[in-house]
């Protein structure tokens, strides 16, 4: 297959195994990856060479995270939690700052994310468990962080928690979803929840023409705050991507399903506006989303006039009223297991794009519809997505994909 011009598709090499998650540090130009080889490797982008290998794991790496301190990573694996200082001698390490061990009842860690302030690590569970540890900004756990001494968030998920993030200007505030439908906005000080969803068909929507649905429930893949976190990106295993609304995530307030993925969406990537998503159906997606209206207007205001005192019910949240672009779509060689995006974005001058070589992938711009998995794409192809990247004032796109490959492609917009 060949690729648009526009692209430029390469692979880190390395790993033995699937890789199962990635986190990129764009600041740093590195990238960090966990795989079922039982290591972790730090990249460095710049010379696509891994810099710092982890090793010595006995389980599959489940999640890696930077620290608050950014020399020092987080490492799930399915029963234990590590940290690593990166400062150490030589490219191979076998010995972590400290490790934290799960084995209560055969429970298995499916998640991580550590918050804003650097002193909460949180660790999702197979069991719908949500663990608190404390932290120390030099990343080392806390002495009460042992057994069973740490927080629970609990009576929310009955199955896989299999996504969890933290948001970034409220430390306090824990966002899950599951295989159990439910997404959940946590106050973690609290101990439960301050908003949730059970994830299914809009009432608009009919089920029985609805064949993904019927046939891949609706997962919670992933989930991902947008836009100063007002709004929350939802990849589900029905392969829509929906957008909420975070004060009420109810399916009421939900933007209209985008639905370009034809199998279960098992990975996503988003910034303020942009979405980078993945899926079984070996697809990728990219999108800008552009609010109509403020999300953060929420109802149950004061109604004018009147003095009775009483309080009024909350009106529901209306729809979010959200214009979607779509930017590129990729025709990637596997099932994707991890991704991260990269927009680099323009004051709104035009950035010149150097055309470069044909490479081992399919893109397209604009319209799913016209999609290069059915056609080579073409000169007029590449203009348009020139055309699209400057209207929505992108000067640069990097994507990482980890998949059922030992590799890690790099999909990257030539300027």
């Amino acid at each position: 297959p060949e690729m648009s011009e526009d692209f430029t598709a390469t692979k880190l090499k390395g790993h033995k195994g699937s890789v199962t998650c990635l986190q990129h540090n764009a600041q740093e130009q590195t990238l960090l990856s966990g795989s079922e080889d039982q290591t972790v490797r730090l990249w460095d982008l710049r010379t696509q060479r891994t810099a710092k290998c982890m090793a010595g794991f006995v389980a599959d790496i489940e999640a890696v995270r930077y620290g608050y301190d950014k020399n020092v990573v987080h490492v799930a694996t399915s029963n234990a939690l590590f940290s690593y200082d990166l400062r150490f001698d030589g490219l191979l390490t076998r010995e972590p700052l400290n490790q934290v061990n799960f084995s209560e009842g055969g429970d298995e860690v499916s998640s991580i994310a550590l918050n804003s302030k650097g002193d909460t690590l949180a660790v999702a569970m197979d069991s719908g468990v949500i663990n608190l540890l404390s932290m120390k900004n030099s990343g080392l756990f806390c002495e009460n962080a042992g057994a069973t001494r740490y927080k629970r968030l609990t009576r929310v998920h009955s199955n896989i928690v299999s996504t969890i993030q933290f948001k970034k200007n409220n430390p306090r505030e824990l966002l899950s979803g599951g295989f159990d439908y439910i997404g959940c906005v946590w106050d973690i000080d609290k101990g439960r929840p301050k908003a949730s969803t059970v994830f299914q068909l809009l009432p608009n929507e009919d089920v029985e023409n609805n064949k993904m649905q019927l046939v891949n429930p609706p997962f919670v893949m992933h989930l991902q705050y947008m836009m100063d976190g007002r709004c929350i990106a939802a990849a589900l295993g029905d392969g829509t991507i929906r957008v909420l609304n975070s004060k009420d995530l109810s399916n009421a307030s939900s933007s209209a399903p985008i639905e370009d993925h034809h199998c279960m969406v098992t990975a996503l990537y988003s910034d303020q506006q942009h979405i980078v998503s993945g899926g079984t159906d070996r697809t990728i997606h990219a999108y800008k989303l552009c609010p109509d209206s403020d999300p953060s207007d929420t109802a149950g205001r004061k109604a004018p006039g009147g003095g009775s005192g009483k309080k009024k019910a909350p009106t529901p949240l209306a729809p979010l009223s959200l214009q979607t672009v779509k930017l590129f779509s990729i025709n990637h060689t596997n099932k994707i297991n991890t991704i991260v995006g990269d927009f680099e974005t323009s004051s709104g001058t035009q950035e010149s794009i150097v055309d470069s070589k044909p490479n081992s992938a399919e893109v397209s711009a604009e319209n799913p519809e016209d999609s290069a998995l059915q056609t080579p794409a073409t000169e007029a192809t590449a203009v348009s997505m020139r055309r699209v990247f400057h209207d929505n004032h992108i000067s640069s796109v990097k994507v990482y994909v980890g998949d059922l490959s030992n590799d890690i492609s790099v999909y990257c917009s030539a300027r």
